[in-house]
């Protein structure tokens, strides 16, 4: 599938800890239900050592429901987190 996608949500994980991309992709798919998302990585700081990663889905995707069920699952891995909406 290759729908029309927009940002979700940005995350951050917290300080010391680290993800890889295709345990996060894995992540988000199973957070939205649905093999047709997307995640893309910034380095940001002084340093450019911190990532902020955006979860990307379809512009169907029930955003409030996929949200929560990311945070939960980054939670169980005991991951620090901040996950931010990005708006419309």
């Amino acid at each position: 599938m290759n729908t029309i996608q927009r940002q979700v949500l940005a995350l951050r994980i917290g300080k010391g800890q680290s993800i890889g991309s295709s345990e996060l992709r894995t992540l988000w798919a199973t957070a939205c239900s649905s093999i047709d998302v997307k995640v893309t990585c910034m380095d940001v700081g002084e340093n450019l050592e911190r990532q902020i990663y955006g979860l990307w889905g379809g512009v169907n995707l029930n955003r409030r429901s996929a949200g929560i069920r990311m945070r939960k699952l980054l939670a169980l891995r005991g991951y620090l987190f901040t996950l931010r909406d990005v708006g419309l």
